[in-house]
């Protein structure tokens, strides 16, 4: 299939779309977005790479997770027809752009032990964080100060 390397960018796009509206997700509790299948992964992955999004294999699909690749990804868009698809992944984007890069601390850090001991899991905390207080923070770095303050298995 490596004709498909060939044709017009709008056409590989249309493509792309045709897939991940059907097996495609986004999600802001895992702060990634991807394709839910294992077909033809190596291949997707390059179609996905020939549209400027870096992905990669993982355990049942392809994951776009980096902060560039998610970003061209809504850019493109994604989504064609799967609108709440491509509405979470514009809400992801969103959300990476807010993000800074400080210390845990005060509030948040109260809001995020509670809710852990109330049985949240890290993506769980981070779409809550997101959704009532506008605090954006990647789901690996709720589980690293979990841990760093003893709440999380080492």
């Amino acid at each position: 299939m490596d004709w498909i390397f060939s044709i017009p960018r709008e056409w590989k796009i249309a493509l792309i779309q045709g897939i991940v509206d059907g097996d495609g997700f986004a999600s802001i509790p895992a702060s990634r977005a991807g394709i839910g299948s294992k077909m033809n992964t190596i291949f997707l992955i390059w179609l996905l790479k020939s549209v400027d999004i870096e992905s990669r294999a993982y355990q049942t699909g392809i994951e776009i997770s980096k902060t560039e690749a998610i970003r061209n990804a809504s850019e493109l868009p994604l989504f064609k027809n799967a609108t709440e698809k491509q509405a979470k992944l514009d809400e992801l984007v969103k959300m990476l752009n807010s993000m800074e890069r400080k210390p845990i601390s005060g509030a948040e850090a109260k809001e995020i032990r509670q809710l852990s001991e109330e049985g949240f899991s890290d993506g769980e905390v981070t779409e809550y964080l997101w959704k009532q207080f506008g605090i954006a923070r990647r789901p690996t770095t709720i589980r690293s100060y979990l841990k760093r303050i003893g709440l999380r298995g080492q």
